[in-house]
């Protein structure tokens, strides 16, 4: 691939995160530049552009997310790619007839899946700002179909049944810890009460598969 190739340019701004110069962007994105930098998904200084999010392939589809240093900045409302437990409970969840809920669904690439197979799919998570590049995913792949709902636990789908549950809450335990992406609050046994809620949102002969761990001490019932 041509070095000042649109291609490389584009995989070099959006999937690596290099800064480009303001000419080599124009070249690239042409007219489309003036959009991102005007909506806050680019930004420039000193001659430069850089993206603000992350856009990755994953099969023959892409998504949406943050980069990885933006861990270390002191922000509450990181967002995560796909990782292994995304797979992982993916490759678990089983088509149904009817409809879905992914609970802590993040950008919502499994409820994408679900919505690629004609599935009604609600995506339920805490953080807003996940919810916002899950549908920006959803438009950049041309899916539609997944209902993003923001709020905590089930309090987006009260009164509501599901054919198929599926989620990934965030399960560590870590007094202090600011990535809620992964982390329960602190005395938060957040693994234990998605299990005690979770029949009460499945259609009778609904599936519900989710990946929990928990600390159990020897004098804990």
């Amino acid at each position: 691939m041509p070095e000042r190739s649109p291609v490389n340019s584009l995989i070099r701004l959006f999937t690596l995160g290099d800064p480009l110069d303001g000419e080599r962007t124009l070249q690239a994105l042409g007219d489309a530049v003036h959009g991102l930098l005007e909506i806050g998904f680019l930004e420039a200084g000193g001659g430069f552009v850089r993206s603000r999010y992350q856009i990755c392939p994953v099969g023959e589809s892409w998504f949406v997310c943050d980069f990885h240093h933006r861990q270390a900045e002191d922000v509450d409302d990181y967002v995560m790619g796909i990782g292994p437990s995304s797979i992982l409970l993916s490759s678990l969840a089983q088509l149904v007839t009817g409809r879905a809920l992914e609970l802590a669904s993040g950008i919502g690439w499994l409820s994408g899946n679900l919505a690629k197979a004609c599935i009604p799919v609600v995506a339920s998570d805490l953080n807003a700002r996940a919810l916002d590049l899950g549908r920006f995913s959803a438009l950049l792949i041309g899916i539609g179909g997944v209902d993003f709902r923001q709020g905590d636990g089930f309090s987006t789908v009260a009164g509501e049944k599901f054919n198929l549950i599926v989620s990934n809450p965030p399960y560590v335990q870590s007094p202090g810890g600011s990535m809620t992406y992964k982390e329960a609050p602190a005395g938060d046994p957040i693994c234990a009460r998605h299990l005690r809620e979770i029949s009460n949102y499945l259609a009778p002969g609904g599936i519900a598969v989710v990946l929990i761990n928990w600390t159990q001490a020897t004098d804990e019932d």
